[in-house]
């Protein structure tokens, strides 16, 4: 446990640091990926070669790949890369757990998400998206005006399609306030940085606005069709996409992710506590 955490400290400090310009190069950001393995792995006898040596070839590609592939288009293979190793669960290989039914797959999924996110910081350039973990006054409240107007057509559509249903609150409400700001600081960080800060903006380069903010949408609903071990569960993907498109509005509006970000949170905070 004491390794675990240990490890589990190194990887929060490393992921709230990602923002923090002149900080990280790709060499610190390999060693970053492998120390906190190897600090938990040795002591707690699930060190495996095969295992690390799968965690320095997936990371060594989410490090380097900007870097080496300068064309635009590699910034859209990239990120299938990203999702479909993700999906694929490469996490939860690497971090095996010596305890029956602890779960440590959480270690992966930071370390996935902040090499992602440096990568484009590193690599592209990122100043049009106001970067950073903690929103602004003005961002809280272009979210929450986003949220509101957003939850009485997400209501409309989960109806219309059947996604979801009432649950009795009194068992998991006391965790909203830390499943929200769990959503907003890693979860959201990352989905919009990529989805909004990247695939909306090229595409609205491409395309125009109008044509941007539906694919991305669409592409932002896609990832969900996972969701909750449900494959394929395109009532989600349904209900995401939608979703996408306040986030993508608030995006445009604001030209900052922080906003979106409020949105996506408060949203997903929702529908976990009131839905699922």
């Amino acid at each position: 446990m004491a390794s675990l955490l240990a490890a589990f400290l190194i990887e929060l400090a490393c992921f709230f640091s990602t923002s923090r310009r002149g900080l990280w190069t790709p060499a610190r950001l390999m060693a970053s990926a492998i120390v906190p393995y190897l600090l938990f792995s040795i002591p707690s006898g699930q060190f495996r070669v095969e295992s690390l040596a799968l965690l320095a070839v997936l990371c060594g590609g989410a490090v380097w790949w900007l870097a080496v592939w300068k064309h635009p288009v590699a910034e859209f293979v990239y990120l299938a890369f990203i999702g479909a190793a993700y999906i694929g669960g490469w996490h939860k290989r690497v971090y095996t757990s010596p305890v029956e039914g602890l779960e440590l797959s959480a270690l992966g999924q930071l370390l996935w998400f902040r090499l992602a996110l440096n990568a484009f910081l590193l690599h592209r350039d990122t100043s049009h998206l106001s970067f950073g973990f903690l929103p602004r006054a003005a961002d809280w409240r272009t979210g929450a005006a986003a949220y509101a107007l957003s939850m009485p057509v997400l209501a409309l559509a989960a109806y219309l399609i059947g996604a979801g249903q009432f649950r009795a609150v009194n068992g998991i409400a006391w965790k909203a306030p830390l499943l929200f700001l769990g959503l907003l600081l890693v979860v959201s960080v990352f989905e919009e940085f990529l989805f909004r800060g990247v695939v909306l903006e090229r595409l609205k380069k491409l395309w125009g606005v109008p044509a941007a903010l539906v694919i991305s949408s669409l592409a932002f609903g896609a990832v969900h069709l996972w969701y909750a071990h449900k494959f394929p569960n395109w009532k989600v993907v349904a209900l995401a996409s939608v979703a996408g498109l306040f986030y993508g509005g608030v995006y445009l509006r604001t030209a900052s992710i922080r906003a979106a970000m409020v949105t996506h949170a408060l949203v997903a905070t929702t529908w976990k506590t009131l839905l699922e």
